[in-house]
C-alpha cells in the first residue's frame, strides 16, 4: 500500500514509515542500534488488525551479496547455516565475512535455499523449516511468525537483528547477538532506541540546542553526525 508516512522519528536515527494494506495497519521501524557496539542494524515492524483476524503470519527475506571476486560483490558461493540459538550465519567461499540473522521473536520458522522464501510468500504459502542451504550461488533465507485469533485493534511485533563481522570473530558475533536481544520484546528493543537519542540531546549545552532549534533540519544533521562516529570497542 502507499505510505500514510515515510522519514525519520523525530530527533533520532530511526527510520520510520506507516501504511495500510488490506486490514492491516504497518508501523515499520528501521535502525543502526546506537546501544550495540558493532555493525549492525534492526528491521522491526508493528501490525495493528483493522478487524478480526483468524491467522495472521509475518515474514522476514534476507538476500545480502558475501561474494567477493576480483574486488565485486558476488552471490557466488554462499553458504547459509542455521545455529541452535535461532540464528542464521550467511557466508560465501570468496569471502572473510558472514552476516548474523536473529529473530527478536521468539517460535518463529526459519527457511533458506533451496526452498526460496521469497517465491513461497509471494505465492501465499508457507515457510518450512530448513537449516543449512549448502554451497550455492544467491543464497535466501527467512524467518515467519505466526499468530491467531487477533481481534480488531490488537497489535503484533516482528524484527530482526542483523549484524556483519568476520568468520573468524564467528562465535564473538553470536554471543553478541544473543546477549543483545536478551529476550527483550521487539517494542522495548525500539524504546530503548528512542530513550538513547532522548539522553542524547538532553546531555547537550543550551547553545548547541538553541542552534538544533532554530530548524529541524539541524537535528537530522547532529543525528548523523553522531551516527558516524565509531562505537566499536577499540583496545588500542
Amino acid at each position: 500500500g502507499d505510505y500514510d508516512v515515510l522519514g525519520y522519528l523525530s530527533k533520532s536515527g530511526i527510520i520510520y514509515s506507516r501504511r495500510t494494506i488490506d486490514n492491516l495497519r504497518l508501523d515499520e521501524y528501521f535502525f543502526a542500534p546506537m546501544t550495540f557496539g558493532g555493525s549492525g542494524m534492526i528491521m522491526l515492524v508493528k501490525v495493528t488488525v483493522l478487524s478480526d483476524t483468524d491467522d495472521l503470519s509475518l515474514f522476514s527475506l534476507h538476500n545480502f551479496l558475501l561474494g567477493l571476486e576480483n574486488g565485486n560483490v558476488t552471490s557466488a558461493k554462499e553458504q547459509i547455516i542455521y545455529d541452535q540459538s535461532d540464528i542464521y550465519l550467511e557466508s560465501s567461499e570468496n569471502s572473510d565475512y558472514l552476516v548474523v540473522y536473529k529473530p527478536l521473536v521468539e517460535n518463529t520458522i526459519h527457511s533458506t535455499t533451496p526452498i526460496n522464501p521469497y517465491s513461497i510468500v509471494k505465492s501465499g504459502g508457507k515457510l518450512t523449516n530448513v537449516d543449512d542451504s549448502g554451497i550455492v550461488d544467491d543464497a535466501v533465507c527467512g524467518f515467519q511468525k505466526d499468530y491467531y485469533s487477533l481481534k480488531a485493534g490488537d497489535e503484533r511485533w516482528f524484527g530482526v537483528l542483523i549484524l556483519y563481522g568476520s568468520k573468524t570473530d564467528k562465535d564473538n558475533i553470536i554471543e553478541s547477538a544473543r546477549n543483545f536481544v536478551n529476550n527483550r520484546m521487539p517494542q522495548n528493543i525500539l524504546n530503548e532506541e528512542i530513550q538513547f537519542w532522548e539522553r542524547y540531546f538532553s546531555n547537550l549545552d543550551n547553545k548547541t540546542l538553541w542552534v538544533l532549534d532554530k530548524d529541524p533540519l539541524f537535528y537530522t544533521a547532529a543525528v548523523f553526525l553522531k551516527m558516524a562516529q565509531v562505537r566499536e570497542i577499540n583496545n588500542n
